[in-house]
């Protein structure tokens, strides 16, 4: 009973062949699980965004995902407003 999973993953990653084994047993398990694996990219490539276009672009990627994952709990048009103050005490409860 895993939540969904996206892994991000470079090919000069040294756990990529531990990501790619785990994909393919959360798969196998039913878990909804999702892989992008980066040409030339290494472990915790995204940490460097400010500095490397891929690991802007993975970053953006990876809060669309976020996004896509809780959009039906929150309107993102309300965040700040003070109906979207009220949908995150809702979630809190």
């Amino acid at each position: 009973n895993l939540p969904p999973i996206v892994i991000y993953v470079g090919t000069d990653e040294i756990l990529l062949s531990d990501s790619t084994r785990l994909v393919e047993k959360a798969k196998n398990a039913g878990v909804d699980v999702q892989i992008k694996i980066w040409p030339d990219m290494w472990h915790i490539f995204p940490f460097f965004a400010p500095f490397v276009p891929e690991a802007a672009q993975a970053i953006t990627e990876i809060g669309e995902v976020i996004k896509r994952r809780i959009n039906p709990y929150i309107n993102f048009h309300s965040v700040g407003t003070v109906e979207g103050q009220f949908q995150a005490e809702a979630l809190n409860k």
